[in-house]
């Protein structure tokens, strides 16, 4: 049943990606873009995704379509513009959901080792369009600083 409510959600997605998001898809493209997950070479990304977003209950769909949905916005983020899409996915996502999804870009991110300057820059740019308070963000971001 979840695999058939996932083609619904694909086909709906493919014919217009930015304005068909669920709000699995918002908090996914947030995380990718946070993250900075390429296409090319990915699969170790979109499992440390899978494992992290599976952790919450709006994700109760099977594994395998979990990692679908990821490669699928992975794919599209290829030619597509992050901003735009975060913009997208912030006309969806509650304020909550917003912070988790940040918090998930940090710590996918960091890896080992925390967050560079690099990275903090590029995610405090990221979550312009997000409208989350700058404390916040600074807390959030420093939780998985060096």
């Amino acid at each position: 049943m979840k695999s058939e409510r996932l083609k619904e959600e694909i086909e709906a997605f493919e014919k217009n990606p930015l304005q068909n998001l669920t709000v699995q898809d918002a908090m996914i493209i947030v995380v990718v873009c946070g993250a900075r997950v390429k296409a090319e070479d990915c699969s170790e990304d979109i499992a440390r995704i899978a494992e992290l977003v599976q952790s919450h209950s709006l994700f109760s769909e099977y594994r395998e379509d979990t990692v679908r949905r990821i490669n699928r916005i992975v794919n599209m983020m290829r030619a597509g513009d992050c901003k735009e899409a975060v913009s997208a996915a912030a006309g969806i996502l509650s304020e909550d959901l917003k912070k988790l999804s940040l918090r998930w870009s940090a710590h996918l991110a960091a890896k080992e080792g925390g967050l560079t300057r690099g990275q903090k820059r590029h995610l405090f740019d990221l979550v312009d369009p997000l409208s989350i308070e700058r404390k916040k963000v600074e807390s959030i971001l420093e939780a998985f600083s060096t």
